[in-house]
């Protein structure tokens, strides 16, 4: 019966996959679609932010940003919103821009932590 404080504390790319992508902003290339093999297999604007676009009594009670975080304007501990008390959900979403130019498949590893604070 007490509200959750929603926020992200980081999200960076990881070892462990077959390629290191680099976390830029999306604004980087004007045309992601037109990247280069290289610049494909270099670079990804991985972003994260909140699937709802309004409030509601069984989801969010206050939504900060309808706009996707991107991991790297990330420097430390960054508000998303509050989640109602009584069982509310809400849903984070993932998205990206990134090249199409692969020349094979990769698995590219990515961290996230999130923190869930009790509000009052």
């Amino acid at each position: 019966t007490i509200p959750i404080r929603v926020s992200v504390q980081s999200l960076s790319a990881s070892a462990g996959g077959s390629l290191k992508l680099n976390d830029v902003p999306p604004s980087k290339y004007t045309d992601w679609s037109k990247l280069t093999s290289v610049q494909t297999r270099s670079d990804i604007a991985l972003g994260l932010g909140i699937r709802e676009t309004a409030t509601g009594s069984g989801t969010w009670s206050e939504i900060d940003r309808t706009a996707p975080l991107y991991a790297s304007d990330i420097a430390g501990r960054t508000f998303l919103g509050i989640l109602n008390p009584n069982g509310a959900a809400g849903t984070l979403a993932l998205t990206a821009k990134y090249g199409l130019a692969w020349d094979k498949a990769y698995t590219s590893v990515h961290s996230l932590s999130l923190f869930f604070d009790l509000t009052d």
